[in-house]
C-alpha cells in the first residue's frame, strides 16, 4: 500500500511541475506575441508617417 501511495505522490508532483512549465510557456509565448504585434504597429505607423510626409513634400513642390 505504501509503495502505491509514493507512486501517486510522485506522479502528482510531476503533473504539477508539467502544469507549471506549460503555464510558463503559454505566458512567454503570449508575451512574445504581444511584443511582436506592438512592434508591427510601431513600424506600420512609422511607415504611414513617412508616406504622409512624402505627400506633403510633393504638394509643397507642386
Amino acid at each position: 500500500m505504501e509503495d502505491n501511495e509514493k507512486v501517486q505522490t510522485s506522479e502528482t508532483a510531476d503533473t504539477r511541475s508539467i502544469s507549471k512549465a506549460v503555464c510558463l510557456y503559454q505566458d512567454f509565448t503570449s508575451y512574445l506575441y504581444k511584443q511582436s504585434r506592438s512592434e508591427h504597429k510601431r513600424i506600420h505607423s512609422g511607415t504611414n508617417e513617412l508616406q504622409s510626409s512624402a505627400e506633403e513634400i510633393k504638394e509643397d513642390r507642386a
